[in-house]
C-alpha cells in the first residue's frame, strides 16, 4: 500500500507539473524575476538622478583640474578709504579702493551681503597695514588681493566665510 501511494503522490506530481496550473505557476515565478529586476534599475535610476541633480555643478579638465560651472555672485564693497603712511618721509597719503567678493555658494553670498559691515572693517584692518611704498608697487597688488581674501576668511564670527572664492581691487587710487 505504501508503494501505491507513493506511485499515486508522483502520478499526481507529474500530471500537476503538466497542468496549466503549473505552467501559470512557473510564469509567476519568471514574472516575480522581472518585476524584481523592474525594481532594482529603476532605483538605480532613480538613485542616479539624485546624485546628478543634487550634486556640486564641477566639471573636470582633461587633466582633472576642476571647472566650477556654478555662476559667480559679486558683492562690491564700494569707496574704502585709508591713510597710509610713508615709511620714508612719515607723510599721510590716502588710498581709496572698491574691492568686490566673488563667490559661487549662495549661503556665502547671502552672509557676505547682510554682514557687509564686518567684511569693511575687516578689509580696513587689514588695509592699515600697508605703507604707501608697498601699496604704490604694482607687484605688491596681488599680494594685497591675497591678505584681503585672508582677512575675510579669518573672519571667525561669519559662517560660510569659506566660501568666497576670491577678492579683486577693481579701483585704486592713491594720493
Amino acid at each position: 500500500m505504501f508503494n501505491t501511494d507513493q506511485n499515486y503522490h508522483q502520478a499526481a506530481l507529474q500530471a500537476f507539473v503538466h497542468s496549466k496550473h503549473c505552467r501559470a505557476y512557473q510564469l509567476g515565478a519568471i514574472d516575480a524575476r522581472i518585476i524584481v529586476m523592474v525594481v532594482i534599475v529603476s532605483l538605480a535610476l532613480a538613485g542616479g538622478a539624485y546624485w546628478y541633480f543634487n550634486s556640486d555643478k564641477v566639471q573636470y579638465t582633461a587633466n582633472g583640474m576642476a571647472i566650477e560651472t556654478t555662476p559667480a555672485q559679486f558683492i562690491t564693497c564700494k569707496d574704502i578709504i585709508v591713510n597710509v603712511i610713508s615709511d620714508d618721509t612719515g607723510e599721510m597719503h590716502f588710498m581709496q579702493l572698491d574691492v568686490t567678493l566673488m563667490t559661487r555658494n549662495e549661503k556665502t553670498y547671502e552672509t557676505m551681503e547682510t554682514n557687509l559691515p564686518v567684511v569693511r572693517n575687516a578689509i580696513l584692518d587689514s588695509l592699515a597695514t600697508w605703507s604707501f611704498e608697498e601699496v604704490i608697487k604694482p607687484e605688491n597688488r596681488e599680494l594685497l588681493r591675497l591678505q584681503l581674501l585672508n582677512a575675510i576668511k579669518e573672519l571667525n564670527n561669519l559662517p560660510y566665510r569659506q566660501g568666497v572664492n576670491s577678492v579683486l581691487i577693481t579701483n585704486m587710487v592713491v594720493q
